[in-house]
């Protein structure tokens, strides 16, 4: 099985999912983890979600049998991938699940993720800014998801910096 691991928008993201990355690669038989197009530019300020789109689907193609693990922006960009046919993993992992801030910028996550149904843990932190746990779980109702299971970690931020625990929760996710 391989994993695409997609992170959140900010350019400070790129150590963060690398690092996830290894920590993956012995349980996966292959690991792609993206660096998005607007972390090149200083003046690019939100992930282009068609651009990245297309990456993912170029990066996956030939892939029959994989996970996705997304932060943040990344679980925008996995479920409008999946709404538009480009991606059909078998398992995901959100991590900060950010409905309030991609409706501040105009990314229709409240469309796309109505009866979103891929097997998938959502990870939220307490009190994540993005969305609180509990605030989560009523969206997650209300947009009619299914197939999911929840699991609500310690936290006041969006950082999502315990990535033993991560790792350990989704291993046991995907496995």
């Amino acid at each position: 099985m391989n994993l695409l691991l997609l992170p959140g928008n900010s350019p400070d993201h790129k150590d963060w999912i690398h690092e996830l990355e290894i920590l993956f690669k012995p349980i996966f038989e292959e690991t792609i983890a993206v660096e998005y197009e607007n972390w090149k530019s200083p003046h690019a300020r939100i992930v282009d979600l068609d651009v990245e789109i297309e990456k993912i689907k170029k990066a996956t193609s030939g892939w029959t049998n994989y996970c996705v693990f997304a932060k943040s922006v990344g679980v925008a960009l996995t479920i409008k991938a999946i709404r538009e046919g480009i991606l059909n993993p078998s398992k995901c992992v959100f991590v900060g699940t950010p409905v309030l801030w991609t409706r501040e910028n105009n990314i229709d996550l409240d469309a796309w993720i109505i009866g979103y149904s891929i097997p998938t843990l959502f990870i939220q932190q307490e009190k994540d800014p993005c969305m609180p746990s509990s605030e989560l779980k009523q969206f997650l109702i209300q947009q009619k998801v299914t197939n999911y299971s929840y699991i609500e970690i310690k936290g006041n931020d969006h950082k999502y910096s315990k990535l033993e625990e991560l790792i350990n929760i989704s291993r046991e996710f995907f496995f």
